[in-house]
């Protein structure tokens, strides 16, 4: 398991696609990983937007999707700080 102390950051991404490549490679070498999601807009941005939505052309669902633009995410892969720069060569 990896611990706080004996994990550091492999890559930093926003396509899953890549993600998904890059964990796929780390599983085939048995090399632990943890991978952390995270949305690309604070919760502030959100409500912000939101509320936009809400109040623009009707304030329906449909309006709302539209206004708020779409949802992104960045994906953070961790690995042991002894594999990391095994894991590098690998995933180059």
């Amino acid at each position: 398991m990896l611990m706080p102390w004996n994990k550091t950051k492999l890559i930093t991404d926003s396509s899953s696609m890549e993600i998904a490549r890059v964990t796929e490679i780390l599983k085939q070498n048995s090399i632990e990983y943890e991978c952390v999601t995270k949305k690309n807009e604070s919760t502030l941005g959100n409500l912000i937007h939101g509320s936009m939505g809400a109040s623009v052309g009707g304030g329906g669902a449909f309006t709302y999707s539209q206004s708020a633009g779409p949802i992104t995410y960045v994906y953070h892969v961790f690995v042991s700080k002894k594999n990391l720069e095994l894991a590098k060569n690998l995933i180059d």
